[in-house]
C-alpha cells in the first residue's frame, strides 16, 4: 500500500503538484521542515538564505510559505524570480530596476 493510500487519498495528491500554480492547496499539504522556524527567524532578523534542492523537493513551497508567514507578521516581503532580460555581467542597473520595479508592485 502506497502512503498516499495509507493517509486517505484516492491517489497521489503530489504527483502533479506544482506550489506556483496551487497556492490555495498549500497549506493543506505543506509539512513544515525541522529548520522552517529558523529560516524564518533568520529572515525576519534580515539575514539572506538560499534554499537548494531537487526539482519537486519543495523548495517553491517553502518559500510560499515563509512569504506568507512574514506577510501575517506584517514584515514586508519581496519573492524575485524573474531575470529575463538581465545580463550576466555589468548587470548592477538593471538588476536595480526590477528589485525597485518589484518593491513598488508589491507595496502599491
Amino acid at each position: 500500500m502506497e502512503l498516499y493510500e495509507k493517509l486517505g487519498f484516492s491517489k497521489n495528491p503530489f504527483s502533479t503538484f506544482s506550489a506556483e500554480e496551487e497556492e490555495d492547496f498549500l497549506n493543506n499539504v505543506f509539512v513544515e521542515p525541522l529548520y522552517f522556524n529558523s529560516i524564518k527567524n533568520d529572515i525576519s532578523s534580515g539575514h539572506s538564505r538560499f534554499i537548494l534542492g531537487a526539482r519537486g523537493i519543495g523548495k517553491t513551497a517553502l518559500i510560499l510559505k515563509l512569504k506568507r508567514e512574514m506577510d501575517l507578521k506584517k514584515s514586508f516581503s519581496l519573492i524575485m524570480d524573474e531575470f529575463d532580460g538581465i545580463p550576466i555581467r555589468n548587470n548592477k542597473s538593471q538588476f536595480l530596476l526590477v528589485i525597485l520595479e518589484n518593491i513598488v508592485r508589491d507595496l502599491f
